[in-house]
């Protein structure tokens, strides 16, 4: 029996709330959790054979613990790990094809954003990471030469030989405003391939819903944001939708809250409230266009970036002092979806 329940998530909070009545007899929900890519993945899908199901979702949670190994920061085997502690610069390193894809992926968008997403940010999260731990901020001889290290412009892509060509030599990969998107999408992929589209895939936030379940036009999603009381519910049907703020994960330094999130543009995490959330296409964009929606805020920034991506919608939730705001920008057909219940 599936059983429904809220489902943290490192910005706001998001549950799948919807009722069990009017299923086919024929067609039982089935849930598989695991913690992966630090974070908690969530399936829920519809079968009429168990054993389906659960072959499935080991093949799915197998895919993403592959991209884990290619693309996480933690892990020190990783690909990008590997590559961190061998490249020199103007040395062509040939890459795998899941690598080749973000890398390639992750060049248009900076330019698409101005900057604003950028995987060669890893420097700069790094000292924070330890700013964290250490409750200090980072020396600002630390943050310049993270600062140097970081911009899309400092590498290139050779597609004759799947390769990368870094310009300098201490250039570190960060694809976490991505790489959980991404993971959902491949995962949700597997499922589909088995005859299993009423399939909803929860990575720790970054959703992508299927088919809506058997009787049901959609699959509801239910948004809480950490700034404000509204609380919206998205009808989802082949689409994805992600979140992105400091509701959960935040540094408080010398009584000031900074986000987890950092600006590439200044390695600096961002001093103000805000919270955004993200419907698109596929769970990749909704990811890494949260983030990025997080660093511009509200504003004519957002506005011009959210031209490039016309089946895409963004709210941006922002608070300073006790003020709150909120905007949206983006196609405003994907507006009809959220509503409040």
């Amino acid at each position: 029996m599936l059983s429904c329940y809220p489902t943290k998530v490192y910005f706001l909070l998001l549950s799948i709330a919807f009722s069990l009545t009017g299923f086919s007899q024929d067609s039982q929900p089935y849930t598989f959790e695991r913690p992966l890519m630090g974070s908690q993945f969530l399936f829920i899908c519809y079968a009429n054979d168990s054993d389906l199901a659960s072959q499935t979702a080991q093949k799915a949670f197998d895919r993403i613990a592959e991209l884990n190994d290619i693309l996480s920061d933690y892990h020190p085997e990783s690909e990008i790990n590997q590559l961190a502690q061998k490249q020199k610069p103007g040395t062509p390193y040939k890459v795998s094809d899941d690598l080749w894809y973000m890398l390639r992926k992750a060049k248009r968008i900076s330019e698409n954003t101005n900057g604003l997403f950028d995987v060669t940010i890893g420097n700069c999260t790094k000292l924070w990471r330890r700013a964290k731990r250490r409750k200090e901020f980072p020396e600002e001889a630390a943050l310049a030469h993270a600062l140097e290290n970081t911009g899309s412009t400092n590498f290139e892509l050779i597609s004759e030989t799947q390769s990368v060509v870094f310009d300098k030599p201490e250039i570190k990969l960060d694809f976490g405003g991505i790489a959980k998107g991404f993971a959902a999408d491949e995962a949700f992929k597997i499922f589909e391939a088995a005859g299993l589209e009423s399939t909803m895939i929860d990575a720790g936030g970054d959703i992508f819903c299927g088919k809506a379940p058997p009787g049901k036009t959609a699959w509801n999603v239910k948004i809480i944001s950490g700034l404000g009381n509204d609380t919206l519910y998205a009808s989802l049907n082949y689409a994805a939708i992600a979140t992105s703020g400091d509701l959960y994960r935040f540094l408080e330094l010398d009584g000031k809250r900074y986000s987890h999130i950092i600006n590439p543009l200044t390695c600096m995490p961002i001093a103000e409230r805000v919270a955004t959330t993200v419907i698109s296409e596929n769970a990749e964009k909704a990811d890494f266009l949260a983030s990025v929606a997080n660093v511009a805020g509200i504003g004519k920034p957002i506005k011009r970036i959210m031209r490039n991506y016309p089946k895409s919608y963004v709210t941006v939730f922002s608070k300073n002092t006790h003020k709150i705001r909120k905007k949206s920008y983006g196609n405003r057909q994907l507006k009809k979806l959220i509503t409040r219940q």
